[in-house]
């Protein structure tokens, strides 16, 4: 429901309390939008569970399982950002036609900066959790390694004791 009135607030502003002016609507999507629904998707992306270390493979296998379902998530959030898409396109058609060459170039640059602290607050949310992924994979590496270079020992031990 949150997420449902946080997409609706922007269209209520716009065609509720500016419906009609065209000066209210154009001087809000020229300064007074911010693009909070933008990052919102990021809300839906269930956060990974990821342990210190894992020393089994099935606790590796469920951490880079929750991990790929999480990217993959983020990689959808930021592809509907659509970067090749001009931000201003997000500005109703209906505003777009009543705005003159600078208020459109206005729209335009707040647009752009509306979108640019989208994707500063998308990354911002994704960081923390590709720096815990990569420090838990260094730590699970690390443990692996040494775990089999002690089975190898172990066996060369064994193999060892076995022959004399």
């Amino acid at each position: 429901m949150k997420r449902l009135l946080g997409l609706l607030i922007p269209a209520f502003v716009v065609t509720g309390a500016a419906a009609g002016d065209p000066v209210a609507e154009i001087d809000y999507w020229t300064q007074g939008y911010d693009g909070r629904e933008l990052a919102a998707p990021m809300d839906r992306c269930l956060q990974p569970t990821i342990p210190e270390i894992s020393r089994t493979n099935r606790d590796i296998k469920k951490v880079v399982a929750s991990f790929t379902r999480w990217n993959e998530c983020y990689q959808r959030v930021v592809k509907d950002l659509d970067p090749s898409r001009h931000p201003v396109t997000h500005v109703p058609s209906a505003v777009l036609n009543e705005m003159n060459d600078d208020q459109y170039q206005a729209a335009a640059r707040h647009m752009d900066e509306v979108y640019a602290r989208a994707v500063r607050a998308i990354g911002a949310r994704a960081d923390p959790v590709v720096q815990r992924f990569t420090q838990w994979r260094t730590r699970t590496e690390a443990f692996v390694t040494q775990a089999e270079i002690e089975r190898e020992v172990d066996l060369k031990y064994y193999l060892y004791r076995r022959g004399h």
